[in-house]
This record gives C-alpha cells, sequence and structure tokens, in this order.
C-alpha cells in the first residue's frame, strides 16, 4: 500500500542517514540523491574519512539506499519508499561491522540531523547497552530501525534484539 501512504508523505523533508556498506551514488536509482557533503566513510577503529565519488564497499549499502528512497527504474517502476527522503549515508561495514564504527557513526548520523537512523546490520551476540543507547536518540526524536538479524532461523542479532529497536526483517512460508 505505499501508493496509498504516498498521498500524504513521500518522505520530503525528512533525513534519514544510512549506516551500512557505503552507496554507489551514481545508481540510476539514486542518481543526483546522494551529495558528496552527505557521505562518509568511517573505518573499524572510528576514524571518519571523507572521499569521492561515494562507493559502496559491498553493494547493501545501495541496495538499502534504494529501498528506502530510490526514485524510478528505467522503465518507470517506483522503488522507494519515501522517494522525497534526503540520504545520509555513512559506510561503516568495511569487511566486517565493529562496534566502534557503528558508534562512530550514530555521532556522525546526529551531527548531521538525521531523523532515522537505519541500521542494517547485527552483531551475533545480545548487547543489552543498545537499549540504553537507543532511549537517548528516541529522546532526542531520532528513530533507530535495525536489521532483526539473516543468520539462522529463530536467531536474532544485536542492536535489533533489544526491547527498544525498531526491527524490520522478513519471514518465509516454510
Amino acid at each position: 500500500d505505499i501508493p496509498k501512504l504516498w498521498e500524504t508523505t513521500k518522505g520530503e523533508d525528512i533525513n534519514v542517514a544510512v549506516l551500512d556498506t557505503g552507496v554507489y551514488g551514481e545508481h540510476p536509482a539514486l542518481a543526483g540523491r546522494v551529495r558528496d557533503e552527505d557521505f562518509i566513510v568511517i573505518d573499524p577503529l572510528g576514524r571518519q574519512i571523507s572521499t569521492t565519488p561515494a562507493f559502496d564497499a559491498g553493494q547493501h549499502g545501495t541496495h538499502v539506499c534504494g529501498t528506502i528512497a530510490g526514485g524510478k527504474t528505467e522503465d518507470g517502476v517506483s522503488i522507494g519508499v519515501a522517494p522525497g527522503a534526503n540520504l545520509l549515508v555513512a559506510g561503516i561495514i568495511l569487511g566486517t561491522a565493529t562496534l566502534t564504527a557503528l558508534l562512530h557513526g550514530i555521532d556522525w548520523a546526529l551531527n548531521q540531523r538525521a531523523d532515522i537512523i537505519n541500521m542494517s546490520l547485527g552483531f551475533t551476540y545480545y548487547e543489552p547497552h543498545f537499549a540504553k543507547v537507543f532511549d537517548s536518540l528516541i529522546d532526542l526524536g531520532v528513530l533507530p530501525v535495525v536489521a532483526i538479524g539473516n543468520e539462522n532461523h529463530g536467531n536474532s542479532s544485536s542492536p535489533g534484539n533489544v526491547y527498544n529497536a525498531f526491527s524490520v526483517g522478513a519471514i518465509e512460508k516454510m
């Protein structure tokens, strides 16, 4: 029912930070959507690296950005849920995600005035301290959206498995 949602909003004036593998900003569905100043790389030790052009270290971030705010395909099919949203992208998964890179990414997103922080990632253990981080984000009016996990049936990953996470996952018919 996304077209029905578009009757009231397409995400205009909403800043969505995507903390993932980066983004291929020249993808046709994202062309002109990711400005150089809205992209940064944060290495596993938490160091911020400015680079142009925007790049994706693993293709996943580009996929996530398209799902969130992609325009139309060459065939005219709309692919993004909120095509009017502003994308802020931090490449924090360079091979593997680290807690340090994630926390620095959240800090960067706050400094960019993100309304939503999307984290389509996870750690294979339960980290209860993420609940405090998410409480702080929610108190600031920022919505943390997190993957619940893709590893195995019946398992979840952190931070998507803390009580106050707005988690996204998939199910399959068995």
